[in-house]
């Protein structure tokens, strides 16, 4: 399967205004790697067709992430157990920098099915958690809204909680090392799934976080930082 990812980030920190900048933008060829007897199954996926504008506040330096090659274990229901990624030879440590800033929003693009068999207006919870300059729980419900053939839309909410740590956000200095005092994350998002497909075929979700840091070494006073991800997936023909 091949398909067209799109990731949009506007941050704002304390009062200052948030600003517009360029998605990134790549498109990736996934197959199918293993299959084990419970349903399990790897996937192995090459990033190619990127840009990450140097505007964009998920961009580390790098240009583009052409020739990453994620490989992705997956349970029956769906659900991603692990993720990993291997870089083409010769590549700039910039490069992993940036695809860590992605790699959480990419662990989410399957969509998580119920264990047992449901109908239109049906809903289901997954408990999980995510790992970013955050790590946080996550809580996603998922609504069966419609059905035709084999296709099915759904529909997703989800909550983001954290447990009081230190954390590092890449590209900001003056947060490094500060405490976390506070963190929600508040999310929804809509998904044409077809059932032999291995990735949907289309994915538009919304994910905004909010961050209370306590106040950093040589800092003035504590920090907020409001960061609003949008994530597009589309089908793509294969070439």
């Amino acid at each position: 399967a091949v398909g067209a990812l799109e990731i949009g980030a506007q941050v704002r920190a304390g009062e200052a205004p948030s600003g517009s900048t360029p998605p990134i933008t790549a498109r990736y060829a996934i197959a199918i790697a293993e299959v084990d007897e419970e349903g399990a199954f790897t996937t192995q996926a090459t990033l190619d067709r990127s840009s990450l504008p140097a505007t964009s506040p998920l961009a580390t330096g790098a240009s583009n992430l052409d020739g990453v090659s994620v490989r992705a274990g997956v349970d029956a229901r769906g659900i991603v157990r692990e993720l990993s990624y291997t870089l083409p030879a010769g590549a700039a440590p910039d490069v992993a920098a940036a695809f860590e800033q992605v790699r959480s929003v990419l662990a989410q693009l399957t969509v998580p099915v119920p264990e047992e068999p449901v109908g239109i207006g049906a809903r289901w919870r997954l408990d999980q958690s995510v790992e970013g300059p955050v790590d946080a729980q996550q809580e996603t419900v998922v609504e069966l809204v419609s059905r035709e053939d084999d296709v099915l839309i759904l529909e997703t909410t989800l909550r983001q909680s954290a447990d009081l740590e230190e954390v590092r956000l890449p590209g900001m200095p003056g947060a490094a090392g500060a405490q976390l005092e506070a963190f929600e994350g508040r999310g929804s998002g809509r998904v044409r799934l077809r059932l032999d497909g291995l990735v949907p075929e289309e994915l538009a979700s919304t994910l905004t976080t909010t961050t209370r840091l306590g106040a950093p070494p040589g800092a003035r006073g504590p920090l907020t930082l409001r960061v609003e991800l949008t994530t597009r997936v589309t089908r793509a023909t294969a070439e």
